[in-house]
């Protein structure tokens, strides 16, 4: 954000998706030893369709201009935030990776709770 001086989380937010209001953020984190390979599986399933960004403990998805995916991986968890601005497509986008997650997770089905920050 060249040229921008944000002096909050809700400032900075703005400026990236260019809007003039609080957008809805959703956080999970899942407890799994393979937060890695889970998260590296997904950001390589994506990187067709998307511009995906990654590496060995952090993965970002832009699924368009207004939404997108962010994880990190440690060696006991996985960390996932997903933020657009409409509700409804961050409600939608939170059941989208949970559900390819557990695709690639079948053997060690997934506890995904998502909490929407205030």
């Amino acid at each position: 954000m060249r040229g921008c001086i944000a002096s909050s989380t809700s400032d900075v937010r703005r400026a990236l998706f260019n809007i003039g209001r609080d957008i809805p953020i959703y956080d999970a984190s899942v407890e799994t030893p393979l937060g890695r390979r889970y998260m590296t599986q997904l950001a390589k399933h994506w990187s067709h369709r998307f511009a995906v960004t990654h590496d060995e403990q952090t993965a970002l998805i832009p699924f368009s201009d207004t939404s997108r995916c962010r994880m990190q991986a440690s060696a006991e968890r996985l960390s996932i935030v997903v933020e657009a601005e409409e509700a409804e497509t961050a409600e939608r986008l939170t059941g989208v990776v949970a559900e390819h997650l557990n695709r690639f997770a079948f053997k060690e089905p997934l506890v995904i709770s998502w909490s929407l920050r205030a």
